[in-house]
């Protein structure tokens, strides 16, 4: 089986093979929740926009960046299963990179455009900076090429800060393929890897301050080994998801009850800790917590299916733009001395889904047309005939297809 994978083959699904699931659920609907999550936060921690406390308090016990991180250690495990190693990452690029690139090409623009960009060869900008920047969604990254500095101009900061959660997700996209291998050989020993590395990445955090991710460790801190734990919530429901899937289908409402009860146990225990952290100085109750929320969000994703149907949102993936964008619109309110108000609201998220929806309809979706045709054209008149026979059910898989974060997927990746 390994010389299958290192050649490109797929596995054969009834060995270590992904579990089926059920294909009607909620994952574009709790993406866009988790991207409006986000939304929230940054502006009301960056424009001072008025919020009750109780509203603060109960939406901050949702983080997106970890929410689309389990959704994604959850679906792009089940599509890695599925896929050789080279149609993974083929597919994986085709969701991430149009989106990622069209957004830091118009970001980039309007930092020259505004003056807010300074460097000393336009040359070395523009071959070596630029395309680390779009293959790692890191700037920090590409600055260790290029001698590149961002300056207060007509925007206060670089507009987006969501970038280092899609460094994340891509280099979760690396070792993925390798830790399922493993799991493909021997289910028990993929576990025990996904539990070692989960169990490293935890004690990685478990002491970080703003030190760890601001100096030495600044790698670490934007790659997968600071977030490998919050994964794998969702790698390993997907490995046994046929066994666990009746604890979490239709149960949404026992394990809100049971989070809810946690949360409170938290406050009463740590009263200026009422929120979730996932990144610095993460305590064993925390990793209880983000364990929980997981189970909401897979519960969520599999309870009142129809719902995303009654909102029309099956075929439209608004989240990723909306992660990548909104801090676009936030940083043009500060530009212009707007803050502080609750008229900002609206005009927040109704600009983040504006330009989400664009992305969607010019980039990302036309970008996903690729997928099948390519996947085709490699396959010989024998694989084409078999594929034909599981297209239903793999075309079905609009989940796995879309989950490009978590974030953001979000994000920030797929994507934070």
């Amino acid at each position: 089986m390994l010389a299958a994978w290192l050649r490109g083959k797929q596995f054969d699904r009834t060995q270590g093979g992904a579990p089926e699931v059920d294909h009607k659920n909620n994952f574009n609907l709790l993406r866009l929740f988790a991207a409006c999550q986000v939304v929230f936060m940054h502006s009301y921690a960056h424009l001072k926009l008025p919020a009750p406390r109780w509203l603060f308090d109960a939406i901050s016990q949702f983080p997106g960046v970890p929410v689309f991180f389990v959704i994604s250690g959850f679906l792009v495990s089940g599509s890695c299963l599925r896929s050789s190693t080279g149609e993974f990452f083929f597919k994986r690029a085709l969701r991430i990179y149009p989106g990622l690139i069209a957004n830091i090409l118009i970001l980039e623009a309007l930092m020259w455009l505004t003056g807010g960009v300074s460097i000393t060869s336009r040359m070395t900008y523009l071959l070596f900076y630029l395309q680390v920047y779009f293959f790692t969604a890191s700037d920090w990254i590409a600055g260790q090429f290029s001698n590149v500095r961002y300056v207060p101009a007509f925007f206060p900061g670089y507009p987006s800060g969501v970038l280092w959660t899609l460094t994340v997700e891509l280099s979760f996209y690396l070792v993925l393929p390798v830790i399922l291998a493993v799991a493909r050989l021997s289910r028990a020993l993929g576990v025990a890897l996904i539990c070692y590395e989960g169990a490293a990445s935890y004690l990685l955090v478990r002491n970080a301050d703003a030190a760890f991710y601001n100096n030495s460790s600044t790698l670490l801190s934007i790659t997968i080994p600071s977030c490998f734990w919050v994964f794998a919530f969702g790698i390993l429901a997907r490995l046994y998801w046929t066994k666990i899937r009746r604890f979490f289908e239709g149960r949404i409402a026992i394990w809100v009850a049971g989070y809810a009860a946690l949360a409170v146990l938290a406050a009463k225990i740590d009263p200026d800790r009422t929120y979730l952290e996932y990144r610095y100085t993460v305590t064993l109750l925390d990793v209880a917590r983000i364990a929980t929320m997981s189970g909401v969000v897979l519960s969520a994703a599999y309870s009142i299916t129809w719902l995303t149907e009654r909102l029309r949102l099956g075929g439209l993936d608004l989240s990723f733009g909306l992660y990548l964008y909104h801090m676009l619109g936030i940083s043009t309110l500060l530009a212009l001395g707007f803050r502080a108000q609750a008229v900002l609201w609206p005009a927040v998220y109704v600009a983040g889904i504006a330009m989400a929806w664009l992305s969607w309809t010019f980039v990302e979706k036309p970008a996903q047309r690729f997928k099948g045709r390519l996947a085709f054209s490699r396959a010989s008149p024998t694989e084409r005939t078999v594929d034909a026979r599981q297209t239903k059910p793999m075309v079905a898989a609009a989940g796995d297809r879309k989950s490009g974060f978590v974030v953001a997927s979000n994000g920030p990746g797929a994507a934070p």
